[in-house]
Order: structure tokens, then C-alpha cells, then sequence
């Protein structure tokens, strides 16, 4: 896995972003399957566009030990 931009420096990431960085072991399709099932945290609609938090997910792959930031 690559490391995660600090979610100062990059607020969201949208799919391609995620995949060009491989930072989920999962393709486009599943990525969509994913959040659609809330398995993926932070997943939101932006007009078209599905983009993540970036703070949610560095919580989720636990490289964010403090809460809330």
C-alpha cells in the first residue's frame, strides 16, 4: 500500500486518485461496490464523482492514532 497524503495537505480522493496510488488492494468496480455497501468509510457523491476523506480513511487503515484529526 502506498502511503495515504495527510488529510491537511489533501482533503478527498476521488476513485482514480485511490487507484493510481494503490491504496486499496481493489479495482475500479469493486472500489464502487465497496462504498455502495459502506464497507469503504467516508464515501460520498460530489455531483457524479465519488470521493473519500482522506481522514477516514487513514483511520480505517489505522495509520491515524489520534481521534478527530
Amino acid at each position: 500500500m502506498t502511503a495515504l497524503p495527510l488529510a491537511e495537505d489533501k482533503p478527498l480522493m476521488t476513485v482514480d486518485e485511490l487507484l493510481e496510488a494503490n491504496v486499496l488492494p481493489l479495482g475500479r468496480s469493486a472500489i464502487y461496490a465497496s462504498a455502495k455497501a459502506g464497507q469503504i468509510p467516508a464515501a460520498r457523491y460530489v455531483g457524479r464523482r465519488l470521493m473519500f476523506s482522506v481522514a477516514e480513511l487513514r483511520r480505517f487503515a489505522g495509520l491515524d492514532a489520534t481521534n478527530g484529526s
